[in-house]
């Protein structure tokens, strides 16, 4: 449990990075990722050296970065005096540099452009023009500025080949390679977790 792994954290720690495991969908069909999904990519931070090296093209499939959006995990820091949030995924101490471990034994899972419908919400939420330069104005990553062009400029079948070619893991053969080697792993969890709390909530 959380629980159990945080209470094993040796005091001198001040914080833990969970790894993020992201997510790799195989339909474009997708309704509720949490009860679909089941296959991940696993982070680098998780994987032998020879084995992220030498399956990077293959993992990658075209696209401009191992993960199609962030690889850097998250965190979570211990109450102390002058802790505070660092952005979105770290922490800071005004006092000192925190010491920090990443584990080795846990990770999160992140669900990205586990929807077809993602990729026009991209494209709703900013007014930049579809262009390489403005769209720098809205994204960081250079994933998020490749669906962000071809959102606002492609046809509705167009964005849907451009989504199966880039988001969706179509290629079984490809899928069982990277699954032996360790770089996609199962993970049923949160699928039995969440329609089981589904379950729950309409019998009542």
């Amino acid at each position: 449990s959380l629980r159990r792994l945080l209470l094993d954290v040796p005091d001198n720690v001040d914080m833990v990075i969970f790894p993020n495991y992201e997510s790799s969908v195989e339909r474009d069909d997708i309704k509720d990722p949490f009860t679909e999904v089941s296959m991940f990519k696993k982070n680098y931070d998780h994987l032998p050296k020879d084995t992220y090296f030498g399956l990077y093209k293959e993992a990658t499939r075209g696209n401009p970065n191992y993960f199609l959006t962030y690889g850097n995990g998250k965190s979570a820091a211990r109450v102390q005096e002058h802790m505070r949030p660092n952005g979105a995924h770290r922490w800071h101490n005004y006092m000192k540099s925190p010491n920090e471990i990443k584990l080795e034994e846990a990770a999160i899972l992140h669900y990205t452009y586990t929807k077809f419908s993602d990729l026009t919400s991209r494209r709703d939420r900013c007014g930049c023009k579809p262009t390489k330069e403005d769209v720098k104005r809205c994204f960081i990553l250079e994933f998020d500025r490749l669906a962000f062009i071809i959102a606002s400029t492609a046809t509705e079948q167009e964005m849907r080949n451009w989504y199966r070619e880039h988001v969706v893991w179509t290629d079984k053969d490809t899928n069982l390679k990277l699954l032996r080697k360790g770089v996609l792993t199962r993970i049923y969890a949160p699928m039995g977790y969440y329609s089981w709390s589904q379950g729950i909530w309409h019998l009542h």
